[in-house]
């Protein structure tokens, strides 16, 4: 039987965060520690189902990194989730405005 799972793309190095996504038993989880490793990353020619990034990465943020991803018109219209530790309300609508569709306050996305 061929494995119809959908993937989720994590980028971040939180280890609390890919136990609870590899929990799940719909999905096959992929990981890359931060966001220049995507460009290598999207030669698996995989497209995910959603991508989960942390705010804080190695380099570049979260918010600049979804920007690069849609350069990519493969990529474009994956949704893209945004975690972080601490946030105000006017950097959620920021995000927001600038396309990120949504963003979770860690820890409480570990309790979902």
């Amino acid at each position: 039987m061929e494995n119809k799972k959908k993937y989720i793309l994590y980028i971040g190095e939180d280890k609390k965060v890919l136990e609870v996504l590899k929990q799940s038993e719909n999905y096959q989880i992929e990981n890359i520690t931060n966001g220049f490793l995507f460009d290598i990353w999207t030669r698996k020619k995989i497209i995910p189902y959603i991508i989960i990034s942390e705010m804080k990465l190695k380099g570049i943020n979260g918010i600049l990194l979804h920007k690069e991803i849609q350069k990519y018109d493969n990529f474009s219209s994956v949704p893209f989730i945004l975690l972080y530790q601490n946030y105000t309300h006017d950097q959620k609508l920021q995000a927001l405005y600038l396309g990120i569709d949504d963003i979770y306050k860690k820890p409480h996305f570990l309790k979902i």
